[in-house]
Formats: C-alpha cells, sequence, structure tokens
C-alpha cells in the first residue's frame, strides 16, 4: 500500500547578472551512522540550462560542511553567499552560491554537492539522528535545498539493517548490503506532496491500522503497549481536518501518520 506524510515546506533567489539555474530534479545518496549521528551526503541537483553561465543559491544546514561542488561540462565557482534563508526555510542553515561558467552545451545540468556532518542531539528542536529514531526534515537542511521545490526526486539511503523507514517519497526498494549489516533503501517522489522531504526510521516501529470514511491509515509509532484509542481518534481527526481543507491524499486515498516518541510531534 503506497501512502504519503503531511508536507512541510521547502526553499532560489533571482539575479540580474546571470541567468538563473532551474533547479527541477534531485538524487541523494545518503549514508547515515546511526550510533554516532554522522551523515554522508551526495547530491545530484538536476535543472535545465538557460544560458553559458548561471548561478544558484542553495541552503544546506550549519552542521554540515560541503567537500565538493562539481559539474561535468562547466567551470564551478561556489561559496559562501550573504543571503538569509527566507521564511519557512530551513531553520539554521547557510546559504551557498554556485556560478556555472563555460558551460558546454547539453540538454540538462548536473551539479553534484558532497558533504557530510553530525545530528547526533536535537538540530532546531526537530532533527535528530540516534539509535532509537532518525527524524529528518527540511529543519536540519539534511538535503540541499532552494525556494522552489524539485520537480522529481529519488533518495538512496544506506543505513543499520535494523531501521525500518517511512517517507514523503514512495518505496522502491529496500535490499541488504551483503553481510555489511547495512540496508540500501530507496525513496522516489514525483507527485505531491514534496516541498519537503521527509525521512523518519526507528528500529522499533510497530504500525496500527485505521480507516475513516474510506480513507486508510497507518500509524508509525515505538509505544512498547498498544496504541492508545484516544491517539488513533486524534489521528483519525488530522486526517479527516487534512483531506477537508487539502482534498484526499494523492495516493489511492492512504496516509502514513508517524508518531514522534517526543510528545506532541508527528508527521
Amino acid at each position: 500500500m503506497k501512502s504519503f506524510l503531511l508536507p512541510i515546506y521547502f526553499i532560489l533567489l533571482f539575479s540580474l547578472s546571470a541567468f538563473a539555474f532551474d533547479a527541477q530534479g534531485l538524487n541523494l545518496k545518503l549514508r547515515i551512522d546511526a550510533a554516532s549521528g554522522e551523515l554522508k551526503g551526495e547530491a545530484d541537483v538536476i535543472g535545465v540550462p538557460e544560458g553559458a553561465e548561471e548561478y544558484f543559491v542553495f541552503f544546506l544546514g550549519q552542521e554540515f560542511s560541503i567537500s565538493q561542488v562539481k559539474c561535468a561540462g562547466a567551470v564551478v565557482d561556489w561559496g559562501r553567499a550573504a543571503e538569509v534563508a527566507p521564511p519557512l526555510a530551513s531553520r539554521g542553515s547557510a546559504a551557498y552560491e554556485i556560478k556555472l561558467r563555460a558551460r558546454r552545451k547539453q540538454k540538462t545540468t548536473t551539479v553534484k554537492i558532497s558533504y557530510e556532518g553530525k545530528l547526533s542531539g536535537l538540530v532546531n528542536s526537530s532533527d535528530r539522528i540516534s539509535e532509537s529514531i532518525i527524524e529528518l526534515t527540511r529543519a536540519s537542511g539534511y538535503y540541499p535545498h532552494t525556494r522552489t521545490a524539485f520537480d522529481t526526486y529519488r533518495i538512496e539511503i544506506e543505513a543499520d539493517s535494523r531501521f525500518r523507514w517511512v517517507s514523503t517519497g514512495s518505496l522502491s526498494r529496500s535490499k541488504p548490503i551483503g553481510t555489511s549489516g547495512l540496508t540500501q533503501t530507496i525513496f522516489q517522489g514525483f507527485t505531491p506532496p514534496k516541498n519537503d522531504i521527509v525521512l523518519i526510521a526507528s528500529p522499533d516501529f510497530r504500525v496500527t491500522g485505521g480507516a475513516s470514511e474510506g480513507m486508510v491509515m497507518a500509524i508509525y509509532h515505538t509505544q512498547t503497549d498498544t496504541l492508545p484509542q484516544a491517539l488513533i481518534n486524534e489521528t483519525m481527526f488530522l486526517s479527516d481536518y487534512y483531506r477537508d481543507h487539502y482534498g484526499p491524499p494523492p495516493r489511492k486515498n492512504a496516509v502514513t501518520w508517524v508518531r514522534s516518541p517526543r510528545v506532541g510531534r508527528s508527521y
């Protein structure tokens, strides 16, 4: 059963001196070490070129450092930008500007960004990487994001095989990586919601099912006992509220909720 998580939000700036790079797609590879809280990312930002010289500004969490930016067929200049993240951008993110010069003609351009950092504690009162739960949203800026949503995205995660993943994207594959104790999990997103790319995982996830007026619901939680009926009813209410204000979910009237171990936090 395919399902979706509620969207959060997303965040590119405009310049009068060069063509703005039209970032349309994101291919993201993540390697996550839950024990240390370390995340290593390789992001391919794919866009349609507008001119021989282009630029774009993106945001990335301050906990991460960029080791490399490159683009085949272009000279790349990059560095910190003096921009302040606009409303609904990832809190605490740093702004970077990439300029592409002497770009050869091609239908699409891919900018590769390599970075790493640690989210071992709560970041911006939201995201974290721990051995009990992983919560990643644009609040921590765990992936390069811009003012506009990517049309498509593909996320490939390598992490401890004990973890069970839930995302805004559709699960396309999950398989062990040899005898390493790691699992490769891949999510893809083509349709709304795609304003944020949410990744939640835990080795202790349990699933409680429910239904509300024809809408099938899956509630992921980490409680060792049965999920209280009051919480199930509350989740049904939120599902109905979402449908009444935003319309039916796009994936066959199926919705996924994740209840964080922290009180009052749901996805």
